[in-house]
């Protein structure tokens, strides 16, 4: 189904959780790249641009919510695909994430189906939204390259015309 290897940023405390994402995410042909806490997630993002961020939200040194914070205030990363995974499952946990604005939000313990399902759905509207906007700017591209020369021809005309 996936046409390009996507590069996965695991943002995870728990080593075996974290390795078994990696795992699961490599088996469905992404690359994956792990961090275990808050802060070196944000550095590894920053570095690495990836296409999708799952991140947990209990961590050390920055939680979830304040990974997600200042990565959506990256120029580079704020368009990034962002999902939290995280024992918070409470109703009002859920939805705080995704008041924030997180494309998703998926409960431990998760089902792999469930997880690769989300993922690969967020990676396809990311591809579809990169696409439009390429689009859209070489629609702009084309209407100033054929309004130029005729915005430029036409003092000339006169100019010519006078003289």
């Amino acid at each position: 189904m996936m046409m390009r290897k996507y590069n996965i940023l695991v943002i995870e405390d728990t080593k075996s959780i974290r390795e078994e994402l990696r795992d699961i995410l490599t088996f469905e042909g992404m690359h994956v790249i792990t961090s275990e806490n808050g802060q070196e997630g944000i550095d590894k993002a920053r570095e690495h641009l990836p296409d999708l961020i799952l991140c947990d939200i209990m961590m050390p040194l920055k939680d979830g919510y304040e990974v997600f914070n200042e990565l959506k205030h990256n120029i580079d990363l704020k368009d990034t695909p962002f999902i939290f995974l995280t024992s918070k499952a409470t109703t009002e946990n859920i939805r705080e994430g995704m008041i924030l604005g997180a494309d998703d939000y998926i409960t431990k313990p998760f089902q792999s189906k469930l997880l690769i399902s989300s993922i690969k759905s967020r990676l396809k509207k990311d591809d579809e939204r990169k696409n439009s906007v390429t689009q859209s700017f070489k629609t702009l591209q084309y209407n100033i390259t054929s309004a130029i020369p005729h915005e430029l021809l036409t003092p000339l005309n006169s100019i010519i015309g006078f003289s």
